[in-house]
């Protein structure tokens, strides 16, 4: 097989000549993901030239969301499945996706033949949304940070997950943790503070074999910094896995995190995407949020007018889904019929976003929003509100005690 994947001089391999015979759309990925052949036939199913296809990622090139969990590459069977891919011209085909896994001598994956043969049962223009643990997505950045994360879920290396607030980290965590070959032992969490002092060799000693999620790391403080890269654990103890808004990389180079501590917690990272560069997820998203509120009250929410998904689709979301949720969330319960419409939505959203303005204002009356606002984006959980506020616990609650909030 491998000899068949070698090309002679600087022509085709043998393989990639078979490939081309068919008469059906075909494409050679190499063990990296990356397109190898794209064959005649798909180039006129699908419009796009072997110039834009070989060498590019075989899930991104043609936006396959259910590739993500069906890949014979990083998932068991089954090897064929029913898929949507978007032609060059923005339409959706559908095809039943065969993947042959392809092994050398030694047993060494090499590639995967794919062959898409259409598929007549299936029609429209909405391909299936993609899901992974927590989080669902229509979007094709979405889904390259989440095959990204699959495929370190299992992986023996620390990582560092890097997005805004209220972007889905800790969600995209627990997802890993519970694909990873860890999923039998618990996850705990540590919301790192740098007014709180931690002992982090007994603290991995405690949690052995099981995954520990540091987040925040980037507003430890320089000492627990250097503590925490002293007791790192070797391969024996605890994965870790941590999140950070801030770009470890900066930070480091800013003389603000130890370099240390950097290498040892990057083994891989993961950026997740804020919610202004997926905007294909705000509805679908949107909907999934306000199903609680709707199972709550009896009330049965079909969705947003014209007007109301304008606005959510066009405001830009700095808190990200966490922003969108307590939004919807808000909206229904302005509204009073089955679908929202543009007068909730848009009290809903000034509302949030008088919240987020005055979380940086520092008068008493503010500071009460803040807290409230804290509170409410963290689900009422002290720690990690104090946390967003860049306040210590102590004084979260002292602020609290007084301002009577």
């Amino acid at each position: 097989m491998l000899k068949l994947l070698t090309p002679v001089g600087d022509g085709p391999s043998a393989l990639e000549e078979l490939v081309e015979l068919a008469d059906v759309p075909v494409l050679l990925v190499g063990p990296d993901l990356r397109v190898r052949a794209w064959n005649s036939a798909a180039v006129r199913e699908l419009r796009f030239t072997r110039s834009e296809m070989v060498g590019a990622h075989c899930i991104t090139g043609v936006r396959c969301l259910e590739c993500i969990n069906t890949c014979p590459l990083t998932k068991a069977p089954p090897r064929s499945a029913v898929v949507s891919l978007y032609r060059k011209d923005g339409t959706v085909g559908w095809y039943r996706r065969t993947g042959h896994v392809l092994r050398d001598i030694t047993g060494a994956v090499v590639g995967i033949l794919e062959i898409l043969t259409p598929d007549p049962h299936h029609t429209g223009d909405r391909p299936h949304a993609m899901r992974f643990g927590g989080l669902t997505s229509r979007s094709m950045v979405m889904a390259a940070m989440l095959h990204h994360a699959r495929r370190l879920a299992r992986a023996p290396v620390s990582v560092v997950i890097r997005g805004e607030t209220g972007s889905g980290k800790a969600t995209l965590v627990r997802a890993m943790h519970e694909t990873s070959d860890r999923a039998d032992r618990p996850l705990h969490r540590v919301v790192c503070n740098p007014h709180r002092e931690v002992d982090w060799a007994a603290l991995f000693e405690r949690h052995g074999q099981g995954t520990v999620l540091l987040q925040h790391i980037d507003t430890l403080s320089a000492e627990q910094q250097q503590a925490l890269a002293r007791s790192w654990p070797d391969g024996d103890g605890p994965r870790i896995l941590s999140t950070t808004a801030a770009s470890l990389e900066s930070e480091t180079r800013a003389g603000r995190f130890e370099p240390g501590l950097m290498f040892r917690c990057r083994g891989a990272s993961i950026a997740v995407p804020p919610l202004r560069e997926r905007p294909e997820d705000i509805i679908p998203l949107a909907m999934e949020l306000v199903r609680p509120t709707t199972e709550k009250t009896g009330r049965r929410i079909r969705g947003f007018d014209g007007s109301a998904t304008e606005i959510l689709e066009n405001h830009s979301w700095p808190g990200n889904v966490r922003e969108l949720a307590a939004t919807v969330i808000h909206a229904a319960s302005l509204g009073r019929g089955t679908i929202l419409g543009a007068d909730e939505v848009r009290t809903a959203v000034h509302t949030e976003q008088g919240l987020r303005v005055a979380a940086t204002q520092p008068d008493d009356a503010a500071l009460r929003l803040r807290i409230s606002w804290a509170l409410k984006q963290t689900n009422g959980r002290v720690t990690e509100a104090a946390t967003l506020l860049e306040m210590s616990r102590s004084t979260f609650w002292r602020l609290r005690k007084r301002l009577g909030g």
